[in-house]
């Protein structure tokens, strides 16, 4: 079970609405947010919202050295033969920052809610993975209900919760 929460959300009453809503349910049973973002509705590039969510923006000068020079050895690893690289890129991630703090990405949640349509998080989805962003799970709302989601979202939406609505005398046949 998740304990520990991120919010992804766009920066319109919708979003605003559903993070202090989640936000307060989460704290209600003993859950606790420790990261949030936001991001223009229209957007359809999320990174920065994503890396401000994984730390990246609170790097102090000494980190970002060591950040860059992660980055040159993860290059490197992917310009040689895959055995090769896998190893080199193992010993990349394993890279901490001055005084042995963690590197970004920081994935100090379990789960992640994004409040959004279905549209969006199959753009949303596959950007957390660019990022390192792997292994949460993704927590949405009923407007994430259509079958586009897994055939679009594919693997980057395995896994994935939302909250359906489901009336038994619907004329919908969905």
């Amino acid at each position: 079970a998740a304990h520990r929460f991120a919010i992804l959300y766009p920066r319109d009453a919708y979003g605003r609405g559903l993070r202090r809503l989640f936000w307060e349910t989460v704290e209600e049973r003993g859950g606790e947010v420790v990261a949030v973002a936001s991001y223009d509705p229209n957007a359809t590039d999320f990174g920065e919202s994503i890396r401000s969510l994984l730390g990246y923006d609170l790097l102090t000068a000494q980190e970002k050295a060591a950040l860059d020079e992660r980055e040159k050895v993860e290059g490197r690893a992917r310009r040689l033969p895959p055995t090769q690289g896998a190893k080199l890129l193992e010993e990349a991630r394993a890279m901490t920052g001055p005084g042995g703090a963690p590197l970004p990405p920081i994935l100090d949640f379990d789960a992640l809610f994004i409040p959004e349509t279905h549209e969006k998080v199959v753009l949303i989805a596959p950007q957390l993975a660019f990022h390192d962003a792997r292994g949460i799970h993704l927590l949405g709302t009923g407007s994430w209900n259509d079958p586009s989601l897994v055939s679009i979202g594919r693997d980057h939406v395995e896994g994935a919760r939302f909250a359906a609505s489901f009336f038994a005398a619907s004329p919908v046949p969905l």
